[in-house]
């Protein structure tokens, strides 16, 4: 039974993934209080990489050869032979119940009979029963099959903890809750009558998500998955005023030459006054800008209100924790607010692979070992903006008297003045920034506006790589990533109209292609690397000495 959930779940998320055209339905089979929501644009996708594109790759190809079951190997060739309406969209969530939790999956069924012989094949053909006005799949050890004439929906159970309330050391985590079978056929009844409000359909920030141009949409409640998790504890921290009615969506797209994601994140009316009193500014190209190299790698800024800080903490109820922390250090909340302006910083420059030759041994007669050793290489910058200088040198002070030889980082050295603290392993780089080196960041304009950003250079990382690998094999893939990834941007872009804005963007080098495709493409020929690299592990007389990018036999030992 276990072989064949395990298929079930293989061939599930398969056809749910790589589906034919779809478009969305008007009544969706998912909970409002869910925790987690996957939906999946079957329509769009499909219209980007079509299964008959997939089935033509190398790695389907090898597992189409390797199925021996007829029936697996028909839905291989037809998803659509398994019942299930791939013309329609399809959802898997997650949600806390009671003490425990189940997953399910829920999607549309085209042809009742052939989803039945479906159900029948995948699960040793276990007799079906009815739950409710459905028919379910009479299945002892593992999840619920729930089915009508128009949908589907598959439940698993996920074992959810909850921490105890705190008393003195009695703390920790509940015994997870784990359902039986007849419960989770139950919760998928309950799944395929969700109407009006008991449906997340419901939600308007559910449907507005959905209407993001995109393939797949994501939704995360912020109140249900850290109350499902953290349970009582949460209301020791007043953390519960703070996640009520907290909702994440992000919405993902494969473009042409990029792979992006829009992410919105919504906040109770505690929090919505909060980021509305207490803005966060956008950072300057001046600060991206004050980098003293063009060689960026990685860099990282944010722009954070102190105040804005003082004022959340006081609403998760642990400023007078905080202040009496702070106040056996000689130091508060106040001064800290006082101190800094809001400004972070980080950056990784002129990254390269050093290699260092070394030599041990020699001792007792024995001729000494030479060898090269391959390690990264990088500056590292970090600075943050100052509002009173001494505030700040009190701070610094303060860190250094808590965290002693403890708080020091060999090879770190740190300088400031009236604007900027600023701290990194080349001083020439720490003096340069404080001086206002103006290097233009090319970079720094697809981040101009925003309160966050960051950036990364894949191709410096991947060319870094290749000056350490030593085998053949390593270096092709390393070949074939060089051609295929290109930067990563990301960017906060404030809170307006009653949510957090956000973006995220990965560029490859082909920028006529729909990113889908190329990633199918990609993945096939790094698998046909592996192929190779498994190829050369051949043994021989179960002893083997590992070679470049084969395993060879030892040399034969003469009998002396």
């Amino acid at each position: 039974m276990k072989r064949n959930s395990l298929l079930l779940g293989m061939l599930a998320m398969g056809l749910l993934i790589l589906s034919a055209c779809g478009s969305k339905s008007t009544k969706i089979a998912v909970p409002k209080d869910a925790m987690f929501v996957m939906h999946i644009n079957s329509k769009s996708l499909s219209g980007k990489l079509s299964w008959d594109e997939i089935k033509k790759s190398e790695f389907f190809q090898k597992g189409f050869d390797k199925t021996t079951d007829s029936f697996a190997k028909q839905l291989m060739e037809n998803p659509a032979s398994s019942g299930m309406n791939t013309d329609g969209d399809f959802y898997v969530f997650v949600k806390k119940q009671g003490k425990g939790g189940y997953a399910g999956v829920s999607g549309g069924v085209k042809d009742a009979a052939a989803f039945e012989k479906f159900v029948a094949k995948i699960t040793n053909n276990a007799a079906v029963g009815k739950t409710g006005s459905y028919k379910s799949a009479n299945i002892t050890n593992g999840p619920a099959i729930v089915w009508g004439n128009e949908q589907f929906s598959i439940i698993n159970d996920v074992p959810l903890g909850a921490m105890n309330g705190m008393s003195g050391f009695g703390g920790g985590m509940s015994e997870l809750y784990k359902f039986p079978t007849d419960s989770l056929k139950v919760f998928g009844q309950v799944t395929l009558d969700l109407s009006g409000d008991a449906s997340i359909g419901s939600d308007k920030r559910f449907n507005e998500m959905l209407t993001t141009v995109g393939d797949m949409h994501f939704w995360i409640s912020g109140e249900q998955y850290l109350n499902g998790i953290a349970g009582s504890m949460l209301g020791m921290m007043k953390i519960n005023d703070i996640l009520q009615g907290n909702i994440s969506t992000a919405t993902l797209n494969f473009e042409n030459g990029k792979i992006t994601v829009v992410s919105k994140g919504y906040v109770n009316e505690k929090l919505a006054d909060l980021a509305k009193k207490y803005p966060s500014k956008p950072i300057s190209d001046d600060l991206y800008n004050r980098i003293p190299s063009t060689n960026v790698a990685a860099a990282f800024a944010f722009n954070y209100p102190p105040e804005g800080l003082k004022e959340f903490i006081k609403l998760m109820g642990v400023d007078g924790l905080a202040n009496g922390f702070l106040d056996k250090a000689g130091y508060s909340i106040d001064e800290f607010v006082k101190a800094n302006k809001g400004d972070i910083l980080v950056a990784v420059t002129d990254f390269a692979v050093k290699s260092e030759t070394k030599t041990i041994g020699g001792g007792d007669g024995m001729e000494p070992y030479t060898y090269t050793n391959k390690t990264p290489d990088a500056k590292y910058l970090f600075a943050a903006s100052i509002n009173d200088r001494a505030a700040f040198d009190k701070l610094i002070v303060t860190l250094q008297g808590q965290l002693g030889e403890a708080g020091s980082i060999p090879g770190i050295n740190y300088q400031l003045d009236k604007n900027w603290f600023v701290a990194g392993n080349d001083q020439t780089y720490n003096t340069k920034f404080l001086g206002g080196a103006s290097t233009k960041q090319a970079w720094a304009e697809q981040l101009k506006g925003a309160t966050g950003g960051g950036f990364v250079d894949i191709q410096k990382f991947i060319k870094g790589g290749k000056e350490a690998v030593t085998d053949s094999l390593s270096m092709e893939s390393l070949v074939i990533s060089e051609k295929f990834w290109q930067d990563i941007f990301f960017k906060s872009e404030g809170f307006k109209d009653g949510a957090s804005q956000g973006y995220f963007e990965i560029n490859l080098i082909d920028k006529t292609t729909n990113s889908l495709k190329q990633l199918n493409t990609y993945l096939n020929k790094l698998a046909a690397v592996e192929e190779k690299r498994k190829a050369s592990y051949s043994m021989y007389d179960g002893n083997a000495v590992i070679s470049d990018t084969a395993v060879v036999a030892p040399p034969a030992v003469e009998n002396k």
